[in-house]
């Protein structure tokens, strides 16, 4: 009998603490760019040029709620790890609509949109995420000059280039990507009219 409380208080503490190991995602301009960059075997960067849908599966989550799932073909101006034989790499993902409120399936790939991506082989040419909510970044469309300073330093010309973006939420991801590069590896100033 005895055994029988403790087995019944044993489960009753597991399913109660299951929720509280939910991911939280990173708030915009706190993703570990660096490290990303160091453990994930591919990295580029490139524009949405096409999204071809899986499917539209429903679940439910306080009320009626989506979630997209498909592979998004990306256009890649840059390789700062790995490379394609083509300029086109097929990219899977899956979105949820309520904002990945539970820090996974966080890029909402639009098609016109640019992203840095954080990928790993899939199957066959598809790549996967690297990390489900942070495997790829939106950025700016502008790209810096090509250095000889590694894979960090071309990370940080290609995103201070996004400083001069002419619209302004574009500016701000561009100052998330370079905080989410700390330390800053140049002594730089980046001053500008940013806003």
């Amino acid at each position: 009998m005895r055994r029988c409380f403790l087995l019944a208080g044993l489960i009753i503490c597991l399913t109660m603490s299951i929720p509280l190991w939910a991911r939280v995602p990173a708030q915009p301009g706190f993703e570990d760019v660096r490290n990303l960059a160091k453990l994930a075997p591919l990295v580029f960067r490139g524009q949405v040029v096409d999204v071809k849908f899986a499917n539209k599966r429903a679940y439910a989550e306080n009320g009626h709620v989506y979630s997209d799932e498909g592979v998004a073909v990306i256009w890649v101006d840059r390789w700062y790890r790995g490379s394609s034989s083509g300029r086109f790499v097929n990219l899977r993902f899956v979105y949820n609509d309520i904002g990945a409120a539970n820090g996974h399936d966080c890029s909402d790939l639009e098609i016109g949109s640019y992203w840095i991506a954080f990928a790993k082989p899939g199957a066959g040419e598809l790549l996967e995420m690297f990390d489900d909510c942070e495997g790829a970044l939106r950025i700016s469309s502008l790209i810096g000059p090509t250095t000889s300073g590694g894979l960090l330093s071309q990370m940080e010309e290609d995103f201070a280039a996004g400083l001069d973006d002419s619209a302004l939420d574009v500016r701000i991801i561009s100052i998330q990507r370079l905080a989410g590069l700390s330390p800053l590896r140049s002594t730089k100033p980046r001053h500008r009219d940013w806003i």
